[in-house]
């Protein structure tokens, strides 16, 4: 789990693990309930659906995802991959003379 990032967002699906980049400090549990509203955001679960059950104070933690299956939370990972951002263009500044 990475910290201070610019935006929460899955960096890196591995085959045994996932990395994650999260914007909220590792401060009294800040970074843990960034953690939780991230995953069950990517899931689409509800966020007392998710817990942190091992690691609570370390960077490597152990979560359960309660109400979908691994290959289902696998799965919904990678769509969430491959799913472009969508990036809002701004319109050219015009001067006015």
């Amino acid at each position: 789990m990475g910290v201070r990032a610019s935006k929460n967002e899955l960096a890196d699906l591995g085959s045994e693990s996932i990395r994650v980049k999260l914007t909220a400090p590792p401060i009294e549990g800040k970074a843990n309930r960034a953690l939780i509203k991230l995953l069950a955001s990517l899931v689409g679960v509800s966020q007392k659906d998710v817990e942190i059950v091992a690691g609570q104070r370390s960077r490597q933690k152990m979560v359960e995802i309660r109400g979908v299956t691994a290959d289902e939370v696998l799965s919904r990972f990678k769509e969430k991959r491959s799913t472009p951002s969508r990036q809002v263009a701004k319109a050219p500044r015009r001067t006015l003379r």
